[in-house]
């Protein structure tokens, strides 16, 4: 059984059924489906083909019959393995799953069907950059994390006492002496940072391509130490 996190609805093996071998596979042509291969290729390796001929095995198809935009079906058998879900979201949500799953076995994939849909709307993560800042690139690296992890909401905590993060170009103080300390708790070494517009419209569309919202959060009138300086 694989360990998927977080746990689906309903998974099971099918006895008696043939899996799939992912050194032979090849995949219709979507975005979804060149993130899978990006993955796939980068995590162990190996290449999946990518077609639009009619003969691949892994497939994607969408049916208005599921009840959540975030619900998926995924069924792994003969040598095919068919992922269903409502819309886009769910067909992101299911190949975060099978990700997941590739990491586990390896090229031999066994026969199963998994039916998932998330018990909670709001499934969040509070990434506090006001205290310590996180350039652009580890901001992607932790959204890509929650992608996998399927948590749809960024918390994104962007000012506090100990700094303002957002250009604001009406106050460029805000960022030229508020984004700026001379010590942390870690020792007497300076620390600062902020992002440009341009670099927070990046992050929030990187977010958006998966399926991620973004709440910002602006201290005020508490801790706002950094902005009454």
């Amino acid at each position: 059984m694989f360990n998927i996190i977080p746990q689906p609805t309903t998974i099971k093996i099918q006895e008696g059924k043939k899996g799939c071998c992912i050194d032979n596979a090849s995949i219709t042509d979507t975005s979804a489906a060149r993130e899978l291969v990006s993955f796939v290729k980068k995590t162990s390796g190996r290449n999946i083909d990518v077609s639009d001929n009619g003969e691949e095995n892994i497939i994607f198809k969408t049916d208005d019959n599921f009840s959540s935009d975030e619900g998926y079906r995924i069924s792994c058998a003969d040598g095919f393995i068919t992922v269903t879900a409502k819309n886009e979201t769910g067909i992101f949500y299911a190949t975060q799953t099978l990700k997941q799953i590739f990491m586990q076995s390896g090229a031999n994939i066994p026969a199963f069907e998994i039916e998932d849909y998330p018990r909670f709307g709001y499934r969040g993560y509070l990434l506090d950059c006001g205290r310590y800042f996180y350039t652009v690139d580890e901001v992607k690296r932790v959204v890509d994390l929650m992608a996998l992890h399927k948590l749809n909401i960024l918390h994104w905590h962007l000012t506090e006492d100990q700094g303002w993060r957002v250009e604001i170009k009406k106050y460029p103080l805000l960022t030229q002496k508020a984004s700026k300390r001379s010590h942390t708790n870690f020792g007497i070494i300076p620390h600062g940072g902020f992002y440009t517009q341009d670099e927070i419209r990046e992050i929030v569309n990187y977010c958006h391509e998966r399926q991620i919202k973004v709440y910002p959060e602006f201290d005020i009138p508490g801790h706002s130490v950094a902005a009454i300086s």
